[in-house]
């Protein structure tokens, strides 16, 4: 109906009428009830969606299959990806790290390598980076010590030739660091030969530097500083050598031990012969002293009796006298 009603129409022939007369229809409109007609409704709509769902199941199971698949390729290609840039990321610091160690291992400490994130990777890549620039720092602190070490070795060096004293330096563990040319003359011995060696590693022989360093070390060992003389055998003397010890400290704090020596036995000889030379004089003065009264009772003689003898016993007096004047001054 207009408003909305559903009507249900009958159609009903009337019987009894001839064929060829024109046909009669008896008609009959009821109405339905609006909560029935509500019902019919709803069921005509749904049938008529269903109907369209029917015709468009087809289309739309392709329709899901393809956005389906649409997104699995998607979710494909973006896993793909996604893998390609993880090992991408994870893959190139570390072959960084690598060839950052092959540098570093050959020397070249100017290597820096991009932080790549902030992961452990990261982490790993700043704690190789801080590890190089404190080799490069270290390296350029031990530079700058050899060359210092260097220049006071040189200047040591031109200060110990210069020395008639005798210079062996050892390090802490008894090595021979240094030996200066007055040393090699004294002992007689190759300084380049021994550079280096420990002295306790020397042959004990006897040649002079063997006795020297055996002798010395035994007094090192008990004491941290002293002076004292030492004797060494020779084929048929001795040499005697005074030697000052002394354990020093350096900038870096390790010990140096210094032996300081001198060959003395010249001076010795020398002093034991102004000995016996002053022994000689206080003989000789000793020996001397007696012989002066002489001296002067032949001189008195002479002069008393001088005007009382006569030309020959005149003469006879003075040489007499003279000649022991001249003894006693001999």
């Amino acid at each position: 109906s207009a408003e909305g009603a559903y009507l249900i129409r009958v159609l009903v022939p009337v019987l009894g009428l001839s064929s060829n007369e024109i046909p009669l229809y008896l008609q009959s409109i009821f109405g339905v009830d609006p909560a029935l007609s509500m019902m019919a409704e709803s069921v005509e709509q749904t049938y008529a969606k269903y109907g369209r769902l029917t015709f468009l199941k087809i289309p739309l199971q392709y329709s899901y299959i393809f956005t389906l698949a649409l997104v699995v390729l998607l979710a494909l290609l973006i896993a793909v990806y996604g893998s390609i840039e993880f090992s991408k990321n994870l893959v190139e610091p570390i072959e960084s790290l690598e060839e950052g160690t092959r540098s570093v291992a050959e020397g070249d400490l100017d290597i820096h390598i991009p932080r790549a994130g902030k992961d452990e990777i990261g982490i790993l890549v700043n704690s190789f980076n801080e590890m190089v620039n404190k080799l490069a720092s270290a390296q350029t602190e031990a530079s700058e010590s050899r060359k210092i070490i260097e220049h006071e070795r040189t200047t040591l060096q031109a200060i110990l030739s210069g020395l008639s004293a005798g210079v062996i330096v050892l390090d802490e563990k008894q090595n021979i660091t240094l030996i200066n040319p007055a040393a090699s003359i004294i002992l007689n011995v190759d300084t380049e030969s021994h550079i280096g060696c420990n002295v306790k590693n020397i042959v004990k022989t006897n040649d002079l530097f063997s006795q020297f360093v055996s002798k010395a070390i035994s007094k090192i060992e008990h004491k941290k500083s002293w002076r004292e003389k030492i004797t060494l055998d020779l084929a048929d003397s001795t040499k005697e050598i005074m030697c000052s010890y002394r354990e020093l400290s350096s900038s870096t704090n390790n010990a140096i031990l210094l032996l300081v020596f001198e060959d003395i036995s010249d001076f010795l000889k020398a002093q034991q012969e102004a000995a016996w030379s002053d022994v000689a004089r206080h003989m000789a003065h000793e020996i001397k002293n007696p012989l002066t009264p002489i001296q002067l009772s032949a001189e008195r003689l002479r002069k008393r009796y001088a005007s009382m003898l006569k030309a020959d016993d005149l003469d006879f007096l003075s040489k007499s006298t003279n000649t022991i004047i001249n003894q006693v001054e001999l």
